[in-house]
């Protein structure tokens, strides 16, 4: 029992002393937390005094330019209303002048515009006298256009068989060259050969040299006879092996002349095409220069006949707008009254009408040149013409009046989706007039006059 007290007390010892070094270290970690706080709310109160104090700075800055924007903006104040004061004196002395040369322009525009109404009745005067020649020009232009179209296709197609010509002789020329190629190779083929035979020969010739000369130097011992019968084969050989080489150089010489040949015959047409290339190159040029001539003279012509129609368009215009009544009453007429207003002349003057049956043939029996009736019927022009399915079988219609001019009926057809350049609407504006203009010589219809469209 001894044993286990003594482990107890020392067991408790060492629980004293833990507890005891415990203690003295949290009392130093607490006294440094503390020390350390201590020191945060020192730095805290520095913070503080620091920020007050910059807050008390900003303030005053803020104060300073506050006063500063109110000065500046009392003086822009006091300045923009004195400009605005000189600018309602300056604004004032600008509408009197504008009033005072408002009512000098309106005396002005007075007096030109009665000397502009008597020139113009002059010119209308002689514009109507020109109507005729201007018609007679438009005529001529347009055949002269014509007749330029067709030099112009003329020309495109000579152009088309100049190309042709060329690439021709473009491919000829590369089957000639072609051609010179295997000569060439021919040529270098056959030099090569006799060049191999030639040093053939003269091995041959040597080779039997040198037998001669062994035979010769082993046969010393022989009679003078057979010596002089070998000299004369020796120099036969040598005979025959010069004419096989002249030969040779011969072939090769015919070779060489032939080659030469070959190449000259090359450079003769590479020269021919070089000739053929500038000749196309400068009648292209000057076919070119042409279409384009053409084209301006073409364009310079179609300005004209616009010009031309524009001012035929024009008298025309100011031809209804002579025949048109200009009373307001007479724009509220009856049905009756239109019919009446219609010129005599434009009906047929046969002292028994037309039958329907008759009517409607006359009607039908030609169609409008360039117009179907789909286009009529989207341009809403069917009732300016006879209408051989209406209800009423009258063989005299009354119809509505087609545009003006030109210019009313290209707006018309744009305003309905359809898009004419100026020649094919001049085209078809003319062949509407002729059709309306033949049923009323029939006497079939009666145009009553629109003054307001």
């Amino acid at each position: 029992m001894a044993a286990p007290n003594r482990n107890n007390g020392e067991v408790d010892q060492k629980l004293d002393e833990a507890i005891k070094n415990t203690h003295e270290f949290l009392g130093g970690f607490v006294a440094q937390l503390e020390k350390k706080l201590d020191e945060a709310e020192t730095k805290n109160k520095d913070l503080e005094e620091q920020l007050e104090s910059q807050k008390v700075e900003a303030a005053k800055e803020l104060e300073k330019q506050l006063n500063e924007e109110k000065s500046r903006s009392k003086n822009l104040q006091e300045e923009l209303k004195k400009q605005k004061d000189e600018a309602i004196k300056k604004l004032e002395a600008l509408l009197k002048d504008e009033v005072s040369r408002s009512m000098d322009l309106q005396e002005q525009f007075q007096r030109q515009k009665e000397e502009t109404s008597k020139e113009l009745k002059t010119q209308l005067d002689k514009e109507k006298s020109r109507r005729k020649g201007l018609q007679n020009q438009l005529e001529q232009k347009i055949v002269a256009a014509k007749q330029l179209e067709a030099d112009l296709d003329y020309e495109t197609s000579r152009r088309e068989n100049l190309q042709k010509a060329l690439e021709k002789s473009e491919k000829q020329l590369d089957d000639e060259i072609s051609k010179g190629k295997d000569l060439e190779d021919i040529l270098e083929i056959q030099q090569e050969q006799n060049t191999t035979e030639k040093v053939g020969i003269i091995g041959e010739y040597e080779r039997r040299l040198r037998d001669l000369l062994k035979q010769l130097n082993g046969a010393e011992n022989e009679s003078v006879d057979k010596e002089d019968s070998k000299k004369s084969d020796v120099k036969d050989l040598v005979k025959k092996l010069d004419e096989q080489l002249k030969k040779s150089k011969l072939e090769n010489d015919k070779l060489k002349t032939e080659k030469q040949e070959i190449v000259a015959r090359v450079g003769r047409r590479d020269q021919t095409i070089r000739t053929l290339k500038a000749d196309f190159e400068k009648a292209q040029n000057e076919l070119q220069k042409r279409c384009d001539n053409m084209k301006q003279k073409f364009k310079r012509i179609e300005k004209e006949v616009e010009r031309l129609q524009k001012e035929l368009d024009k008298e025309r215009a100011k031809g209804n707008d002579d025949d048109t009544p200009t009373r307001d009453d007479d724009r509220h007429d009856s049905r009756d009254s239109e019919t009446d207003r219609v010129d005599k002349e434009n009906f047929r003057n046969d002292s028994k009408p037309l039958k329907w049956e008759e009517a409607v043939h006359e009607a039908d029996n030609r169609k409008i040149e360039g117009v179907t009736h789909e286009i009529l019927k989207k341009l809403d022009l069917t009732k300016c013409f006879f209408n051989s399915d209406a209800s009423s079988k009258e063989p005299r219609q009354i119809v509505n009046e087609l545009p003006k001019s030109q210019q009313e009926f290209v707006k018309l057809a744009e305003r309905h989706g359809i898009l004419y350049t100026s020649h094919v609407a001049a085209h078809t504006y003319e062949a509407l007039l002729r059709e309306q203009k033949r049923q009323k010589e029939l006497g079939i219809i009666s145009v009553r006059r629109m003054t307001r469209r």
